[in-house]
């Protein structure tokens, strides 16, 4: 699991999603909006096939040349 920041159209980070994995329902990668620590603020969206495709569709901030890839905490 990891936290990213949602991207404003200004390409500034705000807001928190998890983005996580899943083999319960259905197996893929999931987001959901939710800050560490708290309970998530709607309903898991996905499958996705990578983490990356599931925090582009957010509208998260992924950054190639990051180490972090942009995750927050």
């Amino acid at each position: 699991m990891s936290y990213y920041e949602f991207a404003s159209d200004s390409g500034t980070g705000y807001g928190s999603l998890e983005v996580f994995y899943d083999i319960e329902v259905e197996p893929g990668w999931y987001w959901w909006p939710c800050f560490p620590g708290c309970l998530p603020d709607g309903d898991a969206v996905g499958p996705f096939q990578t983490e990356r495709e599931a925090v582009e569709d957010a509208g998260g901030i992924w950054d190639d040349l990051s180490e972090s890839n942009g995750a927050v905490a």
